[in-house]
């Protein structure tokens, strides 16, 4: 049985122009239609200026001239085991995310890093049947507020495993993306 833990990330869109709906499996084609037609008419509705993206073009290049590649690069070593790190007094190596400990101490270093950027967390326990022998998953969400009831949700596992179970700190599996999560959380808070 696959089981599956996920780091929710909640970003209210804020001053965003532009919301881009998504559609599942399940979406009609007509709703997909009117999904398109209405980010098309989100679209026109952008002030235009210099450059492709016209007005908005300035708040993205501000926004991808915030991301710090060396923070990026030190969640990663952080999370897979190249850098010890501390939560509170607790100093650990985040060698694995398979073995119960390891990802109770993985659930510790994610919550104070998001409650550092003053986002709530959430623990979202679920039943579970893991082949290491955890009978319960806990998923984490953190929220970061916005001016608009609109919302983006990422999403990213945390769990690991290598070939033999722990013996992977699985920097692709999925920490590169999750350092991506974070660092996107650092910019936007």
């Amino acid at each position: 049985k696959l089981s599956l833990m996920l780091l929710t990330l909640t970003l209210a869109a804020g001053s965003a122009r532009a919301v881009l709906p998504a559609w599942g499996p399940g979406t009609s084609l007509e709703e997909i239609q009117r999904i398109l037609e209405t980010m098309r008419a989100q679209r026109r509705n952008i002030p235009q200026g210099p450059g492709k993206l016209g007005a908005a073009e300035d708040v993205y290049k501000g926004v991808f001239a915030s991301v710090d590649q060396n923070h990026l690069q030190s969640l990663l070593k952080d999370m897979s085991g190249v850098n010890p790190v501390t939560v509170g007094k607790e100093t650990f190596s985040i060698m694995d995310r398979y073995l119960p400990a390891s990802k109770t101490n993985y659930r510790k270093y994610w919550t104070n890093y998001f409650q550092s950027l003053g986002m709530p967390v959430r623990e979202l326990p679920y039943s579970n049947s893991h082949r290491n022998g955890e009978a319960q998953g806990h998923d984490l969400e953190a929220v970061l507020k916005g001016a608009s009831p609109d919302s983006v949700v990422i999403i990213v596992h945390y769990d690991s495993i290598g070939p033999n179970g722990a013996d992977n700190p699985a920097a692709d599996d999925d920490m590169s993306g999750m350092a991506t999560l974070m660092e996107t959380a650092r910019v936007l808070a």
